[in-house]
């Protein structure tokens, strides 16, 4: 299999934000705005899904509406990196109905974690093209540790692109919902101890 690897991005880039698993709705605005401005200090473009915000239980009646955000982003040559907003449960539902071969002839950068990575990994065995695990766009809205971690090599990987990248393992997690509150205090977990940090 040939491997196909994305071109890195350029300061003006798109990034374009679907939600293949869970709907932005469940994102406060506060924080959505948050990350658009994250990125956007980096010098790219936020551009959403016309269905990033689509929502109805259980995400299962929305799947034509994902999977439309999903071929349309990669469709488009303005589009230079898709990322994932959040991660979420229903990812797997888009996997049957995947053009792969537009994928192959449009290879871009691809960004997410958790449910993602079920396209993530099917993105590579159909068509060889590398992705990333990382942050998701939300992400982009905290401003302390641990996404200070996250936020370097998105840096390092995705937009410097040196081929000699070591990436080490960060000294410090979280297991909390930190997209619900963005402002209250967090517990990280550090050497099997805890410390408290204020974002």
């Amino acid at each position: 299999m040939k491997i196909l690897k994305p071109s890195r991005l350029k300061i003006g880039d798109n990034i374009g934000v679907i939600a293949p698993s869970s709907s932005a709705s469940k994102i406060k605005k506060i924080n959505l705005d948050l990350a658009k401005k994250k990125l956007e200090s980096y010098g790219f473009n936020v551009i959403y899904g016309k269905n990033l915000f689509r929502d109805t239980k259980l995400g299962i009646e929305r799947t034509n509406e994902r999977l439309e955000d999903f071929h349309l982003m990669f469709e488009n040559k303005k589009i230079k990196a898709i990322i994932a907003v959040i991660g979420g449960y229903i990812s797997n539902q888009l996997l049957p109905l995947i053009d792969f071969e537009l994928i192959k002839k449009n290879p871009k950068i691809f960004i997410g974690y958790s449910d993602v990575t079920i396209l993530q990994n099917a993105i590579f065995t159909k068509t060889g093209l590398i992705t990333f695990s990382g942050p998701c766009f939300a992400n982009f809205a905290q401003s302390k540790p641990p996404f200070n971690f996250e936020e370097e090599y998105f840096k390092k990987v995705l937009i410097n692109g040196k081929p000699d990248i070591k990436v080490r393992s960060s000294n410090i997690w979280a297991d909390d919902e930190w997209w619900k509150d963005l402002g209250r205090t967090r517990k990280l977990k550090k050497n099997f101890g805890w410390r408290i940090v204020k974002n």
